[in-house]
Protein backbone atom coordinates (compact mmCIF):
# COMPACT_ATOMS: atom_id res chain seq x y z
CA UNK A 1 0.00 0.00 0.00
CA UNK A 2 1.34 3.41 -0.90
CA UNK A 3 2.09 5.57 2.14
CA UNK A 4 0.43 8.94 2.48
CA UNK A 5 2.22 11.73 4.31
CA UNK A 6 -0.06 14.10 6.21
CA UNK A 7 2.73 16.65 6.41
CA UNK A 8 4.62 19.51 4.96
CA UNK A 9 8.36 19.03 4.54
CA UNK A 10 11.74 20.64 4.26
CA UNK A 11 14.48 18.26 3.13
CA UNK A 12 18.05 18.06 1.96
CA UNK A 13 17.91 17.40 -1.79
CA UNK A 14 19.50 14.46 -3.54
CA UNK A 15 22.76 15.13 -5.33
CA UNK A 16 26.06 16.68 -4.35
CA UNK A 17 24.83 17.86 -0.94
CA UNK A 18 24.54 14.21 0.14
CA UNK A 19 28.28 13.89 0.61
CA UNK A 20 28.22 16.74 3.12
CA UNK A 21 25.43 15.48 5.37
CA UNK A 22 23.86 12.10 6.02
CA UNK A 23 20.34 13.37 6.78
CA UNK A 24 18.39 12.87 3.57
CA UNK A 25 15.03 14.28 4.64
CA UNK A 26 12.96 15.34 7.63
CA UNK A 27 9.19 15.09 7.53
CA UNK A 28 6.41 15.40 10.04
CA UNK A 29 2.78 14.38 10.26
CA UNK A 30 0.37 12.43 12.41
CA UNK A 31 0.97 9.03 10.81
CA UNK A 32 3.50 6.33 11.71
CA UNK A 33 5.69 5.29 8.78
CA UNK A 34 8.33 3.00 10.31
CA UNK A 35 7.54 -0.61 11.21
CA UNK A 36 7.48 -1.47 14.92
CA UNK A 37 8.32 -5.15 14.29
CA UNK A 38 11.58 -4.14 12.59
CA UNK A 39 12.67 -1.69 15.27
CA UNK A 40 16.44 -1.52 15.88
CA UNK A 41 15.94 0.63 18.99
CA UNK A 42 15.87 -1.18 22.34
CA UNK A 43 12.87 -0.29 24.51
CA UNK A 44 11.66 2.36 22.06
CA UNK A 45 8.35 2.83 23.90
CA UNK A 46 9.98 2.80 27.35
CA UNK A 47 7.80 -0.06 28.59
CA UNK A 48 10.50 -2.41 29.97
CA UNK A 49 10.16 -1.23 33.58
CA UNK A 50 6.35 -0.96 33.76
CA UNK A 51 5.88 -3.94 36.08
CA UNK A 52 8.85 -3.26 38.34
CA UNK A 53 9.14 0.51 38.93
CA UNK A 54 6.57 3.03 40.27
CA UNK A 55 5.01 5.13 37.54
CA UNK A 56 6.07 8.77 37.37
CA UNK A 57 9.59 7.97 38.53
CA UNK A 58 12.49 10.22 37.49
CA UNK A 59 14.76 8.97 34.71
CA UNK A 60 17.57 11.52 34.28
CA UNK A 61 20.72 10.34 36.04
CA UNK A 62 22.09 13.08 38.30
CA UNK A 63 18.74 14.20 39.67
CA UNK A 64 18.10 14.28 43.40
CA UNK A 65 14.42 13.49 42.82
CA UNK A 66 13.06 10.08 43.80
CA UNK A 67 12.01 7.41 43.05
CA UNK A 68 14.23 6.90 40.02
CA UNK A 69 14.11 4.57 37.03
CA UNK A 70 16.91 3.34 34.76
CA UNK A 71 15.52 2.91 31.25
CA UNK A 72 16.62 -0.32 29.57
CA UNK A 73 18.72 0.45 26.50
CA UNK A 74 18.91 4.18 27.16
CA UNK A 75 21.19 6.61 29.00
CA UNK A 76 19.41 9.60 30.51
CA UNK A 77 21.11 12.55 32.19
CA UNK A 78 20.23 15.83 33.88
CA UNK A 79 21.21 18.03 36.80
CA UNK A 80 20.39 17.97 40.51
CA UNK A 81 16.90 19.43 40.19
CA UNK A 82 15.94 17.83 36.87
CA UNK A 83 12.37 16.55 37.01
CA UNK A 84 12.30 14.43 33.85
CA UNK A 85 9.49 11.91 34.42
CA UNK A 86 8.63 8.42 33.17
CA UNK A 87 4.99 7.41 33.39
CA UNK A 88 1.52 8.72 32.55
CA UNK A 89 -1.20 11.01 33.86
CA UNK A 90 -3.21 8.24 35.47
CA UNK A 91 -4.22 5.95 32.62
CA UNK A 92 -2.54 4.47 29.53
CA UNK A 93 -5.16 6.31 27.47
CA UNK A 94 -3.87 9.63 28.77
CA UNK A 95 -0.69 11.55 28.14
CA UNK A 96 2.17 12.52 30.42
CA UNK A 97 2.23 15.99 31.98
CA UNK A 98 -0.78 17.01 29.90
CA UNK A 99 0.63 15.83 26.57
CA UNK A 100 -1.45 14.30 23.80
CA UNK A 101 -2.38 10.64 24.51
CA UNK A 102 0.60 8.28 24.64
CA UNK A 103 0.61 6.37 21.32
CA UNK A 104 2.16 3.05 22.34
CA UNK A 105 1.92 1.20 25.64
CA UNK A 106 1.33 2.69 29.05
CA UNK A 107 4.14 5.21 29.52
CA UNK A 108 6.00 8.07 27.89
CA UNK A 109 8.84 10.38 28.85
CA UNK A 110 8.68 14.01 29.95
CA UNK A 111 11.92 16.04 29.71
CA UNK A 112 11.52 18.42 32.67
CA UNK A 113 14.42 20.92 32.74
CA UNK A 114 12.80 24.17 33.99
CA UNK A 115 13.47 27.40 32.00
CA UNK A 116 16.22 28.18 29.48
CA UNK A 117 18.47 30.82 31.02
CA UNK A 118 19.82 32.18 27.71
CA UNK A 119 19.70 31.79 23.94
CA UNK A 120 21.83 33.98 21.68
CA UNK A 121 19.65 33.74 18.55
CA UNK A 122 15.91 33.62 18.00
CA UNK A 123 14.42 30.36 16.68
CA UNK A 124 12.86 30.33 13.20
CA UNK A 125 10.05 27.76 13.05
CA UNK A 126 9.36 25.97 9.74
CA UNK A 127 6.17 24.18 8.63
CA UNK A 128 7.73 20.71 8.86
CA UNK A 129 8.68 21.28 12.51
CA UNK A 130 12.35 22.00 11.93
CA UNK A 131 13.90 25.05 13.58
CA UNK A 132 16.81 27.09 12.27
CA UNK A 133 18.73 30.11 13.53
CA UNK A 134 20.50 33.01 11.85
CA UNK A 135 23.59 32.15 13.91
CA UNK A 136 24.72 29.61 16.49
CA UNK A 137 21.95 29.73 19.12
CA UNK A 138 24.20 28.95 22.12
CA UNK A 139 21.30 27.65 24.24
CA UNK A 140 22.02 27.81 27.96
CA UNK A 141 20.01 25.58 30.29
CA UNK A 142 19.48 26.44 33.93
CA UNK A 143 22.57 24.79 35.51
CA UNK A 144 20.52 23.31 38.37
CA UNK A 145 18.13 21.52 36.00
CA UNK A 146 19.41 20.89 32.50
CA UNK A 147 19.99 20.16 29.83
CA UNK A 148 18.13 16.86 30.05
CA UNK A 149 19.38 14.29 27.53
CA UNK A 150 18.37 10.81 26.44
CA UNK A 151 20.54 8.69 24.17
CA UNK A 152 21.04 5.20 22.80
CA UNK A 153 24.08 3.85 20.96
CA UNK A 154 23.55 1.34 18.16
CA UNK A 155 26.19 -0.93 16.67
CA UNK A 156 26.36 -2.76 13.37
CA UNK A 157 24.77 -0.07 11.23
CA UNK A 158 25.88 0.00 7.59
CA UNK A 159 27.38 3.36 6.61
CA UNK A 160 25.72 4.75 3.50
CA UNK A 161 22.58 2.64 3.82
CA UNK A 162 19.23 4.27 4.52
CA UNK A 163 17.79 4.29 8.05
CA UNK A 164 14.43 5.73 9.00
CA UNK A 165 14.02 7.20 12.49
CA UNK A 166 10.34 7.70 13.34
CA UNK A 167 9.23 9.00 16.74
CA UNK A 168 6.27 10.61 18.48
CA UNK A 169 6.65 14.02 20.12
CA UNK A 170 4.20 16.10 22.12
CA UNK A 171 4.54 18.80 24.75
CA UNK A 172 3.67 19.51 28.34
CA UNK A 173 0.09 20.85 28.58
CA UNK A 174 -0.45 20.25 24.84
CA UNK A 175 -4.04 19.14 25.40
CA UNK A 176 -4.93 22.63 26.63
CA UNK A 177 -2.88 24.54 24.05
CA UNK A 178 -1.99 27.13 26.67
CA UNK A 179 1.69 27.49 25.77
CA UNK A 180 3.73 28.20 22.66
CA UNK A 181 5.81 25.67 20.74
CA UNK A 182 9.14 24.85 22.33
CA UNK A 183 12.28 23.28 20.90
CA UNK A 184 14.42 20.21 21.38
CA UNK A 185 17.55 18.85 19.74
CA UNK A 186 18.19 15.63 17.85
CA UNK A 187 21.79 14.47 17.40
CA UNK A 188 23.00 11.62 15.21
CA UNK A 189 26.70 10.78 15.51
CA UNK A 190 28.85 12.71 13.05
CA UNK A 191 26.11 15.12 12.03
CA UNK A 192 24.97 18.56 13.12
CA UNK A 193 22.30 19.06 15.74
CA UNK A 194 18.84 19.21 14.24
CA UNK A 195 16.44 21.47 16.12
CA UNK A 196 12.77 20.47 16.13
CA UNK A 197 9.57 22.03 17.47
CA UNK A 198 7.85 20.73 20.59
CA UNK A 199 4.14 20.50 19.65
CA UNK A 200 2.19 22.56 22.16
CA UNK A 201 -1.42 22.30 21.02
CA UNK A 202 -1.36 26.06 20.54
CA UNK A 203 0.83 26.23 17.43
CA UNK A 204 1.08 24.91 13.85
CA UNK A 205 2.24 21.43 14.94
CA UNK A 206 -0.94 20.74 16.90
CA UNK A 207 -0.87 18.61 20.03
CA UNK A 208 1.57 16.00 18.67
CA UNK A 209 3.66 15.08 15.65
CA UNK A 210 5.52 12.06 14.39
CA UNK A 211 8.90 13.15 13.09
CA UNK A 212 10.46 11.00 10.36
CA UNK A 213 14.19 11.42 9.79
CA UNK A 214 15.70 9.50 6.87
CA UNK A 215 19.49 9.35 7.19
CA UNK A 216 22.63 7.52 6.09
CA UNK A 217 24.91 6.81 9.07
CA UNK A 218 28.50 7.94 8.81
CA UNK A 219 29.67 5.27 11.25
CA UNK A 220 28.65 1.68 12.05
CA UNK A 221 28.42 2.68 15.73
CA UNK A 222 25.98 5.56 15.96
CA UNK A 223 24.37 7.35 18.89
CA UNK A 224 20.95 8.93 18.67
CA UNK A 225 20.39 11.62 21.29
CA UNK A 226 17.46 13.84 22.28
CA UNK A 227 18.13 17.07 24.22
CA UNK A 228 15.76 19.41 26.04
CA UNK A 229 17.16 22.64 27.49
CA UNK A 230 13.94 23.74 29.22
CA UNK A 231 11.05 26.07 28.50
CA UNK A 232 12.10 28.76 26.01
CA UNK A 233 10.57 32.22 26.35
CA UNK A 234 11.62 33.98 23.14
CA UNK A 235 8.16 33.62 21.57
CA UNK A 236 6.11 33.41 24.76
CA UNK A 237 6.32 30.71 27.40
CA UNK A 238 6.87 27.44 25.52
CA UNK A 239 6.22 23.78 26.17
CA UNK A 240 8.78 21.08 27.01
CA UNK A 241 9.27 17.77 25.21
CA UNK A 242 7.25 14.59 25.80
CA UNK A 243 8.55 11.57 23.84
CA UNK A 244 7.37 8.06 22.99
CA UNK A 245 7.49 5.27 20.40
CA UNK A 246 11.01 5.75 19.00
CA UNK A 247 11.46 3.44 15.99
CA UNK A 248 14.51 2.92 13.75
CA UNK A 249 14.24 0.83 10.57
CA UNK A 250 17.02 -0.24 8.21
CA UNK A 251 16.23 0.27 4.54
CA UNK A 252 18.98 -1.58 2.66
CA UNK A 253 17.76 -0.58 -0.80
CA UNK A 254 17.93 2.98 -2.16
CA UNK A 255 15.24 5.45 -1.15
CA UNK A 256 11.74 4.10 -1.84
CA UNK A 257 9.82 6.13 -4.45
CA UNK A 258 7.86 8.01 -1.80
CA UNK A 259 11.00 9.40 -0.15
CA UNK A 260 12.94 10.00 -3.38
CA UNK A 261 10.08 11.98 -4.91
CA UNK A 262 9.74 14.06 -1.77
CA UNK A 263 13.47 14.79 -1.58
CA UNK A 264 13.76 15.84 -5.22
CA UNK A 265 11.19 18.59 -4.83
CA UNK A 266 12.39 20.27 -1.65
CA UNK A 267 14.88 22.80 -0.34
CA UNK A 268 18.01 21.76 1.55
CA UNK A 269 18.47 22.57 5.20
CA UNK A 270 21.96 24.05 5.12
CA UNK A 271 21.70 26.79 7.78
CA UNK A 272 21.06 26.77 11.49
CA UNK A 273 22.44 23.36 12.47
CA UNK A 274 25.66 23.20 14.44
CA UNK A 275 28.31 20.51 14.30
CA UNK A 276 28.05 17.97 17.13
CA UNK A 277 30.96 17.54 19.52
Amino acid sequence: MRLRFVASMLAIPLGSAMSAASIVSITNGTNQVALSLSNLITNGSFEAQVSSVPLNSFWATGTSMSPTVSLTGWTGAGQTNAYATWGNDGSPALGIKGSAPIPDGQVGLYFGAFIVSGMSAAPIFHPNGTITFASNPNIQADPLYGPVTLEQTLTGLIPGDNYLLDFWASGEAAVTGAWQEGLFGLDITGEATTYLAVPSGGGPQGAFQRYKVLFKPTFSTTTIKFTNWGHITSNGFASELCLDDVILNHQAVPEPPEWAALALGTIGILVGRRRSV
